[in-house]
Order: C-alpha cells, then sequence, then structure tokens
C-alpha cells in the first residue's frame, strides 16, 4: 500500500505521546468510566466507583494547515480496549472505543482538542474540542465533563484545565 501525503487540512501523528492528569481549577481529576452510560467522564477528587480511569494518554497531532496543537486524549482499560474522549456533538463528552489514527482527513474531528496556553506565565490550558463547534472542554455545577461555549475563554475559568506528567518506569 502507497503512503500517502496528507491533504492540506488533515491531522498526522507528531510522534509525541506522554502520560498525564488533567485537573481542574478545583483541583479536581479529570476522570472516564467507560461502564457507565449515565456519566462516562467527570472531575472527581479521586476515583469514585470503580473502574474510574484518571491516568491519560495524551497523543500530539499536527494540522497540515499549521493550526494550534492538537491532542487526543486517551486510556487503556487493558491491553486490547483504548478509549478516546471526544464531542457526542451536544455539549456532552463522550468515550469512543477504538485506538487512534495515524492520519486524520479533514479539518475537523470529534477526538481532538486543540491545547493553548490559558493565561501567560501560567502553566493552565484549554482544550477547545476541533469538531467545528468551537466548544471548551469545562465541567457543570455536578462536576460532569462537558463542552461549553465560551465566548472570552481566557475569563472563564472553568475551562482552565493544568496537566501533570506521570513520570513511569523504575528507578536504579
Amino acid at each position: 500500500m502507497e503512503k500517502r501525503f496528507p491533504n492540506l487540512g488533515d491531522w498526522i501523528i507528531k510522534g509525541n505521546s506522554y502520560n498525564a492528569t488533567i485537573k481542574n481549577i478545583n483541583e479536581l481529576y479529570l476522570t472516564s468510566y467507560p461502564s457507565s452510560s449515565d456519566v462516562p467522564v467527570c472531575f472527581a477528587s479521586t476515583a469514585m466507583k470503580e473502574p474510574g480511569y484518571c491516568d491519560y494518554t495524551v497523543t500530539e497531532y499536527m494540522n497540515t494547515e499549521g493550526s494550534s496543537l492538537s491532542i487526543a486524549i486517551t486510556f487503556s482499560k487493558n491491553e486490547e480496549e483504548t478509549y478516546r474522549l471526544c464531542s457526542e456533538g451536544n455539549g456532552n463528552v463522550g468515550l469512543m472505543k477504538g485506538k487512534l489514527p495515524e492520519t486524520i482527513e479533514g479539518t475537523e474531528c470529534s477526538f481532538l482538542f486543540f491545547k493553548n496556553d490559558f493565561a501567560v506565565g501560567d502553566d493552565s490550558y484549554s482544550f477547545q474540542c476541533a469538531d467545528g463547534h468551537g466548544k471548551y472542554l469545562s465541567y457543570d455545577k455536578h462536576n460532569q465533563a462537558i463542552l461549553k461555549d465560551a465566548p472570552d475563554v481566557k475569563t472563564d475559568e472553568t475551562c482552565k484545565m493544568t496537566v501533570t506528567l506521570i513520570i513511569t518506569g523504575e528507578f536504579t
């Protein structure tokens, strides 16, 4: 099979992946529950019920149009089950089962987020979904993860997230 050069607007994996946790301004962890259809993704102090996942793999994608850094947020339930955080199109954050593709065609994608600095001199970010609706990762009054309109995201603290790298491996 011949490898094709991506079209203008396509995303390709940049090659950088890292393990991390994501917290909101209230120090609550982004937590996923693949077994739950009620609230598959929320913000919690720790995993509220088993199995809850708050350790994610963040994979960077590069857009051929030169847009902001794009990331996919995934976790593995076991070696064979990978889930991606995604937009359900109605402001809800859901889970999509399946491994990440090497290339994503087009200019919109429900499981990619533009990672932007929230404030200068601050180690926080906003995550805008690349699904074409322009909504940001946030949370509601019940701490359920949502995607919301934020006309001025820099002043909306519910869209402010921190990313903490998880160091893995053994020290000798």
